[in-house]
């Protein structure tokens, strides 16, 4: 009895939504389609997102490669008579999805594994899969700035049988944002203009050095010399942070003693994160830079001339003791 009430009252529906499917002329039809005088007779989809939030919780790589998320929807429909339609009317039809992905930035590229998918009609709920979202970063995607990527699903409207009466409307105002940000890279470039340098021992000689921030963020360089020598006094410059992009020149003082002839300085240049340096995962591998030194000769002419203490005190201990036996001598034959 019960089976022939719900079949009797689906078909009255059904005359009700095709008398207005059909009526094309009148004004009141018109008003009726403007106000959705009949669209409580109809039921709404709803649809939840399905994905891990700590899939998206770590900064991403930039140029890392296509980063694969699995993504799936929830569908399901609600209404004072979507119960009835789910167990009668619609029972066995689908509703067909569309998912589409869009990025906030231009530096971040988002596509689905694929952007339809069809669920049967349930007002339990149902897990529609859209196998994954996929997400590449250019190289260049500034470090730790928000992107934000919008799902965005639209269901189309199911009709009932004969495909005539619309028993559960379309839909597209289904939304969700991921919000990522990309990993901060320490990358940078480090020139002189000459890798060799011919210079005079006592003299300051100025060596300007280029360095360039090829990473994504804000970088502090620290800057060391790796091989000081005791021949060679080198006076380093503070450390520098440098935007992304730019280029600082930097000029180390280099003075040599008379006793330098030809010596290699490395000098080391190490990137990391300037907003926190001390993380020793945002720290770069350093960066060396070698430079060839050579005396330019311009004390060797004078080396001739020198006098050798050592000598000196040697020759007058020799003269001291030659006087001291002359005297000696002298005293013995008067004597």
């Amino acid at each position: 009895m019960k089976n022939r009430l719900c079949i009797i009252f689906s078909l009255g529906l059904i005359f009700v939504l095709l008398s207005t499917s059909f009526v094309t002329s009148s004004e009141t039809t018109e008003e009726i389609k403007e106000t959705g005088f009949f669209d409580f007779l109809k039921a709404e989809s709803k649809i939840s997102f399905e994905y891990t939030e700590s899939d998206f919780a770590d900064p991403l790589m930039p140029a890392g490669g296509v980063y694969s998320v699995p993504i799936a929807v929830n569908y399901s429909i609600e209404g004072s008579l979507a119960e009835l339609y789910a167990n009668t009317l619609l029972k066995n039809k689908i509703a067909e999805i569309k998912l589409s992905a869009e990025s906030s930035k231009e530096w971040c590229e988002v596509t689905l594994e694929k952007d339809t998918a069809e669920a049967e009609i349930t007002i339990e709920g149902m897990s529609v899969d859209f196998d994954a979202i996929k997400i590449s970063l250019d190289r260049d995607s500034p470090a730790y700035v928000d992107c934000e990527i919008t799902l965005k699903a639209k269901v189309a409207e199911v009709k009932g049988p004969l495909g005539i009466a619309t028993l559960v409307m379309a839909s597209e105002n289904f939304t969700t944002t991921i919000t990522i940000k990309p990993q901060f890279v320490p990358l940078i470039e480090v020139k002189a203009d000459s890798d060799y340098m011919i210079i005079p021992p006592l003299n300051i000689t100025k060596l300007p050095i280029n360095i360039t921030n090829k990473g994504n963020g804000k970088t502090l360089v620290i800057i060391s010399v790796q091989n000081a020598t005791e021949h060679i006094n080198i006076s380093l410059p503070d450390d520098v942070i440098i935007e992304s992009g730019n280029t600082q020149q930097i000029v180390v003082n280099i003075q040599p003693d008379t006793k330098f002839d030809l010596e290699t300085l490395v000098f080391s240049f190490t990137p990391s994160y300037s907003e926190d340096p001390d993380n020793k995962n945002l720290t770069g591998d350093p960066v060396e830079l070698n430079i060839l030194l050579e005396n330019d000769g311009s004390y060797k002419e004078d080396e001739d001339f020198k006098i050798d203490t050592n000598m000196l005190i040697i020759l007058l201990a020799v003269i001291i003791l030659l006087i001291v036996i002359v005297v000696l001598f002298l005293k013995k034959k008067k004597a």
